[in-house]
């Protein structure tokens, strides 16, 4: 007769044992427990605890079951789950037009309109003071030049100090000295020119309406285009730092 000798049990098995007897005996008091409750009696992971109820149940697979794992992969197998937010609703705002950075909100051909207006203008104006010196003052052939010079710096220096009124950037507190600074320069260049025109027509023959009224259409074209451009440099500044 062969007789059969059980291994005595390990202590992993016998906790193991000890921890499907306490579920059984839970389950008869009508209070179960869970793997996590479980698994807390005898310290180990819920995991540990779950596998033991499996058993209990039925549903473990004793031949595959896997020694207990780590404290650390228990935690990831029994992580909860992130809540997960809400999605977002975006509003789309109204779209808001404005002119494209480093462009200016000025019509096209602006720019370009004003400086012909502003350089018929000047043009007009030296040819006027040119001719002024050339025809009715006649100075010596020593000074001819150096008049002649002084005659068309006045409308091209008004050309300059505009120029550098609408391009500059002035700072606070510089703007106004650079604007009259300007003025300065414009009325200078315009009383010249309007004497230098003036005598010019007399001198052609025209009459007294025609040689006063005709150096202030000369002087209003080159206000109007020197204006014109101070505008448009003011507004492309403002449209690069939008």
């Amino acid at each position: 007769m062969v007789t059969v000798t059980e291994e005595p049990m390990t202590p992993a098995q016998a906790m193991q044992a000890e921890a499907r007897d306490r579920y059984r005996h839970s389950c008869e008091q009508h209070n179960p427990l869970n793997g996590r409750e479980l698994a807390e009696q005898f310290g180990k992971s819920p995991r540990w605890g779950e596998l033991r109820i499996q058993e209990v149940e039925g549903t473990a697979n004793a031949k595959t079951e896997d020694p207990e794992p780590d404290q650390d992969q228990a935690r990831k197998w029994y992580r909860l789950p992130k809540r997960q937010k809400a999605p977002k609703v975006v509003v789309p705002r109204p779209r808001r037009e404005r002119p494209e950075p480093g462009r200016s909100p000025q019509r096209r051909g602006a720019s370009g309109v004003a400086w012909l207006a502003f350089g018929i203008g000047i043009v007009i104006s030296v040819s006027a003071n040119v001719g002024h010196i050339w025809f009715v003052t006649k100075p010596s052939d020593e000074a001819l030049w150096s008049a002649m010079v002084f005659a068309a710096f006045w409308p091209v220096a008004l050309a300059v100090a505009v120029e550098v009124l609408s391009r500059v950037t002035w700072p606070a507190g510089f703007r106004w000295p650079g604007l009259l600074g300007t003025i300065l320069v414009g009325g200078v260049a315009l009383v010249v020119s309007y004497r230098h025109m003036n005598g010019l027509l007399h001198y052609f023959g025209e009459s007294e309406l025609s040689a006063a009224l005709g150096p202030i259409g000369v002087d209003g074209l080159l206000i109007v285009g020197g204006f014109a451009l101070l505008a448009i440099g003011e507004t492309k500044k403002a449209a690069e730092l939008r």
